[in-house]
């Protein structure tokens, strides 16, 4: 399944991002794996839209921004306190999966303490939310598993036992 927001997402606040990524791109390339934490504030100016945020989450992640990636993915989870206006399973599977697995393949080199320190609840509400979708699949058993359930708030497993 594809889901794309971007057309939801303005022009001029998509012009906006594009210039900041190719300064970053020209500059730090190795920062665009941490562009949310820049452009949010940007975002949230512009608009009090969430889908149009959403879009941007979604917009940011197309431009390899892995926080992005992880955010937009807990965005689409129908059952998530932090749910957009746009849900859908099989796509906030799709990228919770590919945000926290290149989160942790890259946790030894990119900084990623915005969400992994600094929005730590966040951050735990996301690796909960992975996990959820892990259980349920063949993936359930792997590096990957294990460091995202290291990451929660241990009560979380005692509530559902």
């Amino acid at each position: 399944m594809h889901l794309n927001l971007l057309a939801m997402l303005p022009t001029e606040l998509r012009e906006k991002i594009d210039q900041d990524y190719q300064l970053i791109i020209q500059l730090k390339p190795h920062e665009r794996f941490q562009l949310w934490p820049r452009l949010r504030p940007v975002i949230y100016y512009d608009t009090n839209d969430e889908l149009i945020r959403q879009a941007s989450k979604q917009y940011l992640a197309h431009h390899d921004c892995m926080i992005a990636n992880t955010l937009f993915g807990l965005s689409l989870c129908p059952r998530s306190s932090a749910r957009g206006p746009i849900t859908s399973t099989t796509a906030a599977e799709q990228y919770l999966n590919t945000g926290i697995r290149n989160i942790f393949k890259h946790k030894e080199t990119i900084d990623f303490s915005w969400l992994t320190e600094h929005h730590l609840k966040l951050w735990q509400h996301c690796c909960h939310s992975f996990l959820i979708y892990a259980y349920r699949s063949n993936y359930w058993n792997d590096d990957v598993v294990a460091y995202a359930e290291l990451q929660c708030d241990p009560a979380i497993f005692k509530e559902q036992a």
